[in-house]
């Protein structure tokens, strides 16, 4: 391919999935489209937690479960959120958004643009495919559940996360929940574990960045 009719820029590529037919099938894609030299460099990746020194451009993350969505890693590079539209429901796309993904792509009918999802997030930008952005817009439109429910937060613990976030500790939210101490930690213990975090910096973090807390 002439350099100067290369019609992306080189950037660096992680491909996160553990079924090798995605890998496989993400991987062909964008060779196939971008194939060498100053075009896009794939490096294909099971898992990036084995390569805790790599950064990439973009990481395209395959998830199946709700699971997955909640441990997403943002620290190797810009998440590319890529799933099967029938394995997703309202609420997981929402949830993917405010994990901090930059991009959404479905497998199932969108796949032939993988490689303009990721120069676009490389350039800074965001993507989503026209089957998950009407998804979105379906629960922006009020047609799936509240915020709260989209993590299964219990009315309880929406109140102590929202406690929490304005700076209550053990005792504090023991005082105002009429709670005891450890009844409280119990709470605590199911909110991060809901919320996908180890600790409450993270739940607090994760609560204004998501609005359950202004």
């Amino acid at each position: 391919m002439d350099a100067e009719h290369v019609p992306y820029p080189q950037i660096r590529v992680a491909i996160a999935s553990a079924s090798a037919l995605v890998r496989a099938g993400l991987g062909a894609v964008l060779a196939e489209q971008i194939v060498d030299g100053p075009g896009l460099l794939v490096h294909i990746r099971t898992a990036y937690a084995s390569s805790a020194e790599a950064n990439f451009d973009v990481v395209i993350v395959h998830c199946e479960t709700r699971g997955d969505i909640q441990g997403i890693d943002l620290t190797h590079g810009p998440i590319l959120f890529a799933a099967h539209s029938k394995e997703l429901t309202a609420e997981d796309v929402m949830l993917a958004a405010r994990q901090g993904v930059r991009g959404l792509l479905s497998l199932s009918d969108d796949l032939e643009n993988a490689p303009t999802a990721c120069v676009t997030i490389a350039r800074n930008g965001a993507y989503i495919s026209p089957s998950l952005g009407r998804t979105l817009l379906e629960h922006l439109a009020g047609r799936s559940q509240s915020l709260e429910n989209v993590y299964g937060l219990t009315p309880m613990e929406l109140r102590t996360l929202r406690l929490l976030a304005r700076g209550s500790n053990i005792q504090d939210l023991a005082a105002r929940l009429q709670l005891k101490e450890r009844t409280v930690k119990h709470h605590l213990s199911r909110i991060y574990q809901k919320l996908g975090v180890q600790s409450a910096t993270a739940a607090v973090a994760l609560a204004y960045r998501s609005g359950m807390v202004v």
